[in-house]
């Protein structure tokens, strides 16, 4: 029996910057637009399991009223730091009912450098009577050429990975996804795969998930251990100069999902 897990960006409203978004139709950064073509696109996906980055309260108040009816319950962890917002997972709870939910909240601030406030959402779902922890996560951006030593994204998803135990205790199957702000050739992508996860989009390195710096490129991942298969879906080819948000795509991220199935063979 499989279920469908989706990641996806979908752009808060308090990072945004008209100025940052040039050659942009003004009403597709405004969330008059925005906010229901968001939950039209959200809806879209039809996933069993939906999980957010960027996103704020409010808007997970509204995608909560609007999931209600097709399904899906939500749990939401904010970020720290003074930031507006976070992370949020939605379950179709007939199919992969929540079972557990931890908010780990990263401990990356050292010396003078202050807390990111960057947060994981943890939810245990129980699919075909075995269950699996899926780990929602925005990593810390970091400027390219920082060593690994200072990379604030490789300490989070590090000690999100030496977590693991804690957050969901006696579960062996874990997805780890989110925009984790890092192409595939980083350290973090490193990290995730000496622990044995694998990249759902791996073997589609043509794919990308946003266009960042006039760079198409994928940051947004869904990793899952070896006794979990992974079908990726197809995602909207974009280019260098894709304009995002568009009057299709309601944030400057691509929705990504994979159908996952139990591996028998591990």
């Amino acid at each position: 029996m499989t279920f469908t897990v989706a990641s996806y960006n979908i752009l808060a409203d308090g990072y945004i910057n008209a100025a940052w978004y040039p050659g942009i139709d003004p009403q597709f950064l405004d969330p008059a637009h925005r906010h229901p073509a968001l939950l039209a696109r959200i809806a879209q996906l039809a996933a069993d399991v939906v999980c957010l980055q960027e996103i704020e309260s409010d808007v997970y108040w509204l995608l909560a009223e609007h999931l209600a009816s097709r399904g899906y319950e939500g749990k939401y962890a904010g970020k720290g730091a003074g930031k507006a917002d976070g992370c949020a997972t939605f379950a179709r709870v007939a199919a992969v009912p929540f079972r557990t939910v931890r908010i780990l909240h990263y401990a990356d601030g050292s010396g003078t450098q202050p807390h990111s406030g960057n947060v994981a959402l943890v939810t245990a779902v129980e699919q075909a009577g075995r269950q699996v922890a899926i780990a929602n996560t925005h990593l810390k951006w970091d400027p390219p050429g920082t060593p690994p030593a200072k990379q604030l994204g490789l300490r989070q998803m590090r000690e999100l990975l030496d977590a693991r135990a804690g957050l969901a205790p006696g579960c062996a199957s874990w997805i780890i996804c989110g925009d984790l702000n890092v192409t595939a050739q980083s350290s973090v992508v490193q990290a995730l795969q000496t622990a044995d996860l694998a990249d759902a989009y791996g073997g589609r390195p043509e794919l990308a998930s946003c266009v960042a710096n006039g760079k198409a490129k994928r940051i947004d991942y869904l990793f899952h251990t070896a006794d979990l298969r992974a079908r990726p879906m197809d995602v909207p080819a974009i280019h260098d100069q894709t304009l995002l948000p568009s009057r299709k795509e309601p944030s400057d991220h691509l929705p990504i999902t994979a159908e996952f199935d139990w591996n028998l063979e591990t």
